[in-house]
């Protein structure tokens, strides 16, 4: 229903056949590139190609699929991740997409950082998991491994790259801010320490793979974190704090071996 500029009177449009199939062609290509970007969301980069390639097939020359496809092979294939950004780029040098504007890319692009981080948290727990003892140089053969693998390529795309610098360091921030101690050896200290260890800990060293121009915060936080924990616990522990001096030895290890490593960075 639409309204006459004339009269104001109510007109009731009915569409053709064919504008009916042009909406629902339309609707179904923003649908598929939706339902990508939140494959992309939760690091289902598979299912995230598969409805980048049912996209492709309503609107052929649309830059989306490309760019969902070249977000989606980076963590895999770089080299077969660029061609996707070239054919993406080449296309919206003609018209920009229109199911994926340019500031929903850059989005995109800080998921896929925030996603990279998520799989580095999982390389540390992985490594202090499984070896008595970790030094500083384990972590950076892991830091070497990953430019040589990925991080040195993946900067070759300015776009990327500054996803990566600015995104890592706004999670650190977010990591910062939420350290909050009081210096007291009490239940709510703890809490933060545990969530801390569990959720930030290792995803903000992982920022000092991408972006080494945050280690002196880095070096900060780590310093912050070891003040907690070389609080007097054990009293605390005996009465009502549910932590126990094992999980504070083995915390203060894991944190000692990523604060030498940072500070050894140049």
């Amino acid at each position: 229903m639409c309204f006459c500029e004339y009269c104001g009177g109510q007109v009731k449009l009915q569409l053709s056949e064919a504008e009916t199939a042009r909406e629902e062609r339309s609707k179904g290509f923003v649908d598929a590139i939706r339902a990508s970007i939140h494959c992309i969301r939760s690091s289902d980069y598979k299912k995230a190609m598969e409805y980048a390639d049912e996209a492709e097939k309503i609107e052929k020359n649309d830059p989306a699929p490309m760019l969902i496809r070249y977000i989606s092979t980076l963590s895999t294939d770089y080299k077969k991740a660029t061609p996707y950004l070239s054919i993406a780029k080449s296309m919206r040098s003609e018209a920009e997409s229109r199911a994926l504007s340019d500031e929903e890319y850059r989005q995109l692009l800080s998921i896929y950082v925030l996603n990279y981080l998520s799989d580095r948290d999982q390389d540390f727990k992985r490594i202090f998991m499984t070896m008595k003892k970790v030094r500083p140089a384990d972590i950076q053969n892991v830091n070497n491994y990953e430019h040589l693998k990925r991080i040195d390529s993946y900067y070759a795309d300015a776009d990327l790259k500054e996803a990566f610098m600015s995104t890592s360091s706004e999670y650190l921030t977010e990591c910062e801010e939420s350290l909050k101690v009081s210096g007291q050896m009490d239940q709510a200290t703890w809490d933060v320490i545990e969530d801390t260890r569990k959720n930030r800990l290792f995803r903000a060293a992982g920022t000092l793979f991408v972006n080494p121009s945050l280690k002196q915060r880095f070096v900060a936080y780590m310093e912050k974190y070891n003040n907690a924990l070389n609080l007097k616990w054990e009293i605390a522990f005996k009465k009502d704090v549910n932590g126990s001096k094992d999980q504070v030895r083995s915390y203060r290890s894991e944190s000692e071996a990523l604060l030498v490593w940072a500070k050894s960075l140049r």
